[in-house]
């Protein structure tokens, strides 16, 4: 929704433009994408890539990907000239920086030089030679600190569009073309325990969640399962059918959450060293509640 109301709005600069309205800034075609990994910014900027093209904005609609590490160089005066050679090769398309709260890390740093970096881009956005588009990309908290590091950033990047987490249910659509992309099929018990699984993984998730990426890992997890199995229970793999060699079960789908189990040592209690450690901790002075909680700490583990 945010791309096509943006795509109007460029439309409408342009007809101003052919129809002799001055407008006192030339079309921005700079972009912020935030959101966590996996939720599609990188495939929306090739799209956008495209569209740019085919609304006469950029002469090629490619999209030249980077981070701080092709941005960033490691002497002095190296940062800048290989800055400006990136936006060259990246000029008549969009420049797609992943990750670009990266660049203002280390402020504090008097040798870091990301810092010039973003000096370098704000003057290709404020007056460079144009045919370009400046995709920068992140975490949402982390692009407010990259945003706010250089008083021209702001107002040069024209929209910021937030890309949310996809909720369990397009997870698992999502997981449905990860399946066709594998050429495998999930039986319906698989695939139950597939959403259980990912349902569960959006409910814990924190700023991390892989999204799309997860799913497409947990896909080609389950395969790997699979091929294990049918190729460790047949002597003849080459008598195996079509379906064997396609179909994943639910034991395949049930190996990825059991890999994360650890096994607890099972150590004896050590009643000498207990009773010691009981002892300096009893002898403080004071700290009356504290003693009580540990205390029952030790009773609670040795009902465990």
């Amino acid at each position: 929704k945010k791309i096509y109301e943006y795509t109007q709005y460029l439309k409408f600069l342009k007809l101003r433009k052919v129809r002799g309205f001055k407008d006192s800034e030339p079309i921005n075609l700079h972009l912020v994408f935030t959101g966590n990994p996996g939720t599609g910014k990188t495939t929306v900027a090739k799209m956008l890539g495209k569209i740019y093209k085919k609304l006469g904005l950029l002469s090629k609609g490619s999209v030249h990907e980077v981070s701080r590490a092709e941005l960033v160089g490691q002497y002095i005066g190296q940062t800048a000239p290989k800055v400006k050679e990136i936006i060259d090769k990246a000029r008549g398309g969009i420049l797609f920086i992943d990750e670009a709260y990266a660049l203002t890390r280390s402020n504090e740093d008097s040798k870091d030089y990301g810092h010039e970096v973003i000096e370098t881009l704000v003057k290709e956005m404020s007056d460079g030679k144009g045919d370009i588009a400046i995709v920068a990309a992140g975490y949402p908290k982390e692009m407010g600190v990259f945003l706010s590091s250089n008083p021209g950033l702001k107002s040069r990047f024209g929209v910021k569009i937030e890309f949310p987490d996809y909720l369990p249910n397009e997870l698992s659509a999502i997981s449905g073309l990860a399946a066709k992309k594998n050429d495998v099929v999930f039986t319906k018990e698989a695939q139950n325990d597939l959403n259980l699984q990912v349902t569960e993984q959006f409910r814990n998730r924190d700023s991390s969640f892989g999204n799309a990426r997860m799913v497409y890992t947990m896909v080609e997890e389950a395969k790997m399962n699979m091929g294990l199995r049918v190729m460790t229970s047949n002597d003849e793999p080459q008598s195996l059918s079509d379906d064997e060699l396609r179909n994943i079960d639910y034991q395949d789908v049930r190996a990825i959450r059991d890999k994360d189990k650890k096994e607890l040592p099972n150590l004896p209690i050590d009643e000498e060293l207990l009773q010691d450690a009981l002892a300096e901790l009893n002898s403080l002075v004071g700290l009356s509640q504290v003693k009580e909680q540990v205390n029952e700490l030790v009773k609670l583990v040795y009902f465990y």
